[in-house]
C-alpha cells in the first residue's frame, strides 16, 4: 500500500517500474519493485486533478485545478517545462473529463460549456478548440490511432470528432441522459457508450449507426472492450460486473457478490484472460472460470482510479482513503 495525501489520480508506467500518485498538493513517485518512495514533488497550493507517466517512467505530467500543466523529471523532481491551459480562456477549475496520450503527446479536456480542448504537449501549446452544440462533456475517448476523439454529453448525445480538422464527423442520438463512459474497440471499428439510462450502446464507428443495445438494471459507471473486441465488461451502480458478447449483445456472465460498494472501474488484462473491477476493493476475475480469482483488500474507502501494467503483473489503485 502506498500512503498518500488524498489520492485523486494514479498512473503506472508501461514497463511497470514507476507508480505516480497525485493528491491535493503533491505528487509522489514510487519504485514499484521495492515499494519505496523515490521522490515527492510539492507543486503548490492547487489540487492535482490529473497525473500521467511516460512509458519508461522518466517523465511525469501533472495538471492542477488552476490549469497549470507541468512536465517533471521523475528522477530529479525538477520541472522540465509548463504552460497554463486557461491562457486561452479555458476555465480548468472543474474539467468534467480528460484523455491523455503519449503517442502522440496530446491532452484533451472536456468542459461544462460543451468545449473540448486539444493541446500539443511537445510544443507546449494549445492546438484547437472543439465546440459542440451539446451540454457538459461527461466522457472522452481517443480512437486507437488518435485520429478521432469521441465525447459523451450530459444530454445523452455522442459526438465523433476529426482531431485534425476539429470538426464533428458524426452525431449519435440514442441515449436519453448523461453518457458516463466511452470506449473504442482496439481496431476502432466499434464504439461503446454507457449511460445513466441503464444502457450501453455499441456503434459502428464508420457509419455512426447503433449496432446493439445492452440493457442493465442500473446506470453504467464504467465499461471496457476486451483487446480482441469480442466482449465488453460493464460496471454498474448495483455492485455487479457484466460480461457481454459484443456480436450478439447477450450477457455471458454476471460477476457479483464480492464488492461492498458500487463498482467504479472495470478493465480487461491485456491478455484478455482476466477482468479487474474496483470499488473499495479490487477483484480479479478469471473471465472463463466460474469463480473470481482473488480479491485485493486494504482500502477503507472507494477506489477512484486503477491502472494495470502491460505485462499483467502489477495493479495500481488510488482511493478516497488517502492511499
Amino acid at each position: 500500500m502506498y500512503p498518500h495525501h488524498g489520492c485523486g489520480s494514479v498512473a503506472l508506467s508501461e514497463n511497470g517500474s514507476t507508480l505516480v500518485s497525485a493528491g491535493e498538493h503533491c505528487t509522489d513517485i514510487w519504485d514499484v519493485e521495492t515499494g519505496s518512495l523515490v521522490k515527492s514533488i510539492f507543486v503548490g497550493a492547487e489540487e492535482i486533478l490529473f497525473v500521467t507517466v511516460s512509458s519508461d517512467g522518466s517523465v511525469v505530467t501533472t495538471i492542477n485545478e488552476d490549469g497549470e500543466l507541468v512536465f517533471w523529471n521523475a528522477s530529479t523532481g525538477v520541472s522540465m517545462g509548463y504552460f497554463y491551459l486557461h491562457s486561452h480562456g479555458i476555465n480548468m477549475s472543474c474539467p468534467s473529463s480528460m484523455a491523455f496520450s503519449y503517442t502522440p503527446l496530446v491532452f484533451t479536456s472536456g468542459h461544462a460549456n460543451g468545449v473540448i480542448c486539444i493541446w500539443d504537449l511537445i510544443r507546449s501549446d494549445y492546438v484547437k478548440e472543439l465546440k459542440g452544440p451539446g451540454g457538459n462533456v461527461e466522457s472522452l475517448a481517443f480512437s486507437k490511432d488518435y485520429s478521432q476523439v469521441a465525447s459523451g454529453s450530459n444530454d445523452g448525445v455522442l459526438y465523433i470528432w476529426d482531431v485534425v480538422k476539429g470538426s464533428i464527423e458524426k452525431v449519435m442520438k440514442e441515449h436519453n441522459t448523461s453518457i458516463r463512459s466511452i470506449a473504442f474497440s482496439h481496431d476502432s471499428l466499434l464504439i461503446a457508450s454507457g449511460s445513466d439510462d441503464c444502457t450501453i450502446i455499441t456503434w459502428n464507428a464508420i457509419t455512426g449507426l447503433p449496432v446493439k443495445v445492452l440493457k442493465h438494471d442500473k446506470g453504467i459507471t464504467d465499461l471496457a472492450f476486451s483487446h480482441d473486441g469480442l466482449q465488453i465488461a460493464s460496471a454498474t451502480s448495483n455492485k455487479c460486473i457484466y460480461l457481454w458478447d459484443t456480436t450478439h449483445g447477450t450477457v455471458l456472465r454476471t460477476l457479483q457478490g464480492m464488492h461492498d460498494l458500487d463498482v467504479r472501474t472495470v478493465l480487461f488484462s491485456p491478455d484478455n484472460r482476466h477482468i479487474i473491477s474496483a470499488s473499495n476493493s479490487i477483484c480479479i476475475w478469471d473471465k472463463d472460470a466460474k469463480d473470481f480469482t482473488r480479491p485485493f483488500t486494504g482500502h477503507t474507502a472507494a477506489i477512484s482510479v486503477i491502472a494495470l501494467s502491460h505485462d499483467n503483473k502489477l495493479i495500481a489503485t488510488g482511493s478516497d482513503d488517502h492511499t
